[in-house]
């Protein structure tokens, strides 16, 4: 039996809603589901496992219209659709009402499986269970003799899954195809998976995007094949930069191109910018907005004061004494926090005198 197991694809979501390129990013979205179903053809899927958070927010009639149409095209394949905690089912549900394609199977309820006798395969679901994760998953009656059984389930924000997986060796389950999470992870010698998103969401979500292809031994209906498919079109590149006190704007700036033309114009940026620079020099790198996309843009580099220097030159004024405030103190290292203080104070305090100079 082969599968492909996908979860949060959050059709319907506009992932970075402020920027240019944000209406690209929905349609980026719809195109990978349909590319994900139209692997199901050309891998021979048996099964399309969709782990919740298919949709980003209560789908409306005509999504479900639009995505039956989908699955229509393979009539050969079992979807079995999970809500998650985005689209989880309520009274006013649509999904409540609607008829799926007859290769559809939807789980309307908290848990619930599905059986399917021509591939000898019983697919255990879970939606978003509110209490203990090992009694609901042992709650399931015991699976039909010589059938492969596969765990099916979504996770919420409230209730994530267990780190502790070691109760899920001693059950008769093949593989635990789940969803839920940012992060894609590979646990219990790869049988149990969360495959993330197929397009990143969001620029915490960098690295690899797709979905898991899997095949059971049509003998013992033991997981036999489990790989890893990157399908997304975009990724988000966190990219560091530490600067000094001899680094200028324009070589900030052509470094920066420099990077990011290796990557190409298809990713999508996380830029930040650490170190210590020459307390006289700031960077403006909005410019790079305008070739590149730009997610985030952070400069966290901090001006290399030369605190002797100051002390010597402001030796009988606030700026000196509040210097020395900090070197006094019988300590090796400053903490994050007092070095921030630190260097806001010496600002703040050469601003004030530059003023009332000025």
């Amino acid at each position: 039996m082969k599968f492909i197991h996908t979860a949060d694809v959050h059709w319907g979501m506009t992932p970075d809603p402020d920027m240019p390129w944000a209406k690209e990013r929905e349609e980026e979205i719809r195109e990978s589901f349909r590319h994900i179903v139209s692997l199901c053809k050309d891998f021979g899927a048996d099964c399309l496992l969709i782990a919740g958070n298919l949709f980003h927010q209560q789908p409306l009639k005509r999504e479900l219209s639009e995505l039956d149409s989908l699955f229509r095209t393979i009539p050969k394949t079992h979807v079995v659709l999970l809500p998650g905690e985005s689209d989880r089912i309520t009274k006013s549900s649509a999904l409540l009402s609607f008829s799926f394609s007859d290769n559809v199977s939807c789980l309307l309820e908290p848990s619930g499986s599905f059986f399917f006798d021509e591939i000898r395969t019983e697919i255990c679901a879970l939606s978003c269970p509110e209490g203990s994760w090992e009694e609901a998953i042992r709650a399931f009656p015991r699976c039909r003799d010589e059938s492969s059984r596969i765990l099916l389930a979504s996770c919420s924000k409230k209730n994530p899954f267990p780190e502790d997986i070691s109760f899920l060796s001693s059950l008769p389950f093949c593989y635990a195809a789940l969803g839920g999470s940012e992060r894609r992870r590979e646990m219990g010698e790869r049988r149990i998976v969360f495959p993330a998103s197929p397009e990143p969401l969001s620029p915490r979500e960098s690295g690899e995007h797709g979905v898991y292809l899997g095949e059971l031994d049509p003998g013992t209906g033991d997981l036999m094949k489990l790989r890893f498919l990157p399908i997304a079109r975009r990724r988000y590149v966190p990219l560091q930069v530490t600067v000094n006190q001899r680094t200028r704007e324009e070589a900030l700036l052509r470094l920066l191109s420099e990077r990011m033309g290796e990557h190409g114009k298809e990713r999508i940026y996380r830029i930040r910018i650490r170190g210590k620079r020459n307390p006289e020099q700031s960077f403006s790198l909005d410019s790079l907005r305008e070739r590149f996309p730009i997610a985030e843009l952070l400069d966290e580099s901090k001006p290399d004061y030369d605190l002797g220097a100051l002390c010597r030159e402001h030796s009988s004024d606030l700026i000196g004494f509040y210097i020395r405030s900090f070197l006094m103190e019988d300590k090796e290292e400053r903490s994050e926090e007092e070095e921030e203080a630190l260097l806001l104070g010496i600002r703040a305090l050469l601003f004030s005198e530059e003023e009332e100079e000025g």
